[in-house]
């Protein structure tokens, strides 16, 4: 009797502590304003400058979901986030560790899908276009050969490092050395084109 006495109020106390923790307010880490960098380390960080990160926020203002709530993340945030991760961030944990984001994972991938999947409803079409007319080929070609000295060029391709789990040290097939990558974690390094030659566009 005294044991289940005991237990009883051993259980309402855990109660009443819990009660008392959902009642403190939520404090958010502290997090550095980002436009108050230099031009130059922001662009390293969003790889975007200041003026075109400020226009695409403005551009999505609608388009992201904003809650009205004081502790809420605001639309600029959640695009640095995604900027941030875009811009080369390994894995959403570490862009959450982030002195100018600061928030655990699940809050960084949330960001990452809302603002990810409103650039691709509503600015894709109106930002990346893909002219191929004549007129369009052969001004492309002028300004690569002016500015690289590269003849019949009409565009350039890019790579990404998409991060993996390390293979085990001793795979003979899978050599964990060759997917550690010079910004110090592993990855496989992927390429996606889209190919137009100038013999299929008739030139």
């Amino acid at each position: 009797m005294a044991y289940d006495l005991l237990h009883v109020l051993a259980i309402r106390e855990l109660e009443e502590a819990e009660n008392e923790i959902r009642r403190i307010p939520r404090v958010l880490r502290f997090r550095k304003n980002p436009f108050e960098l230099e031009e130059k380390k922001f662009v390293r960080l969003y790889r975007l400058n200041k003026q075109l990160t400020a226009d695409l926020i403005a551009s999505l203002r609608g388009f992201v979901r904003e809650s009205p709530r004081s502790s809420a993340l605001n639309l600029e945030t959640k695009v640095l986030t995604t900027l941030r991760f875009y811009a080369g961030g390994p894995y959403q944990s570490f862009v959450g560790q982030d002195e100018y984001t600061s928030m655990d994972q699940s809050t960084v991938s949330r960001c990452i899908t809302e603002v990810t999947h409103a650039i691709n409803a509503h600015l894709m079409d109106r930002w990346v276009t893909f002219n191929l007319s004549r007129r369009s080929m052969a001004s492309l070609r002028q300004r690569f050969f002016e500015k690289y000295g590269f003849p019949g060029t009409i565009g350039a391709i890019d790579c990404t490092h998409v991060a993996i789990i390390a293979p085990p040290v001793d795979n003979p097939v899978y050599r964990e050395r060759d997917y550690f990558n010079h910004k110090r974690y592993h990855s496989i390094n992927v390429q996606l084109e889209t190919v137009a030659t100038l013999k299929s566009l008739g030139y």
